[in-house]
């Protein structure tokens, strides 16, 4: 599996819009961001579907809880909002939720992370 890569978090304020850094989504890049419970993801942009994967690492009663898998409809100017993530079931061992990249549409999908405040 390819090294995965950190997305930066961007935190917003109640008092300064921001606007969000866009990171390219690509296939063979993994990508992980820091996940506090308030974090959503953000894709933007693409030509058509994509298929991204949201790893879950845990179990209930031994059972494997099953990975977020969305099938997203996206087209030049349209965008998704995914989130927020609850760190008990979607936090790696280091805090991160892993995203994986399932297609090759998402060639033109870009991706950012945004934190709400508390």
């Amino acid at each position: 599996m390819a090294a995965r890569a950190d997305l930066p978090v961007q935190v917003m304020d109640r008092h300064t819009p921001i606007e969000p850094t866009q990171t390219n989504a690509v296939v063979a890049d993994y990508h992980m961001f820091v996940n506090d419970g308030r974090t959503f993801l953000f894709l933007i942009g693409g030509t058509a579907n994509c298929e991204i994967t949201i790893l879950t690492p845990g179990t209930v009663d031994g059972l494997a809880i099953a990975d977020l898998v969305f099938d997203i409809p996206l087209g030049a100017t349209e965008y998704r909002i995914m989130g927020p993530f609850p760190t008990d079931i979607y936090n790696q061992s280091d805090r991160k939720v892993y995203i994986n990249w399932e297609d090759a549409n998402i060639a033109n999908v870009k991706v950012a992370v945004i934190r709400m405040p508390t």
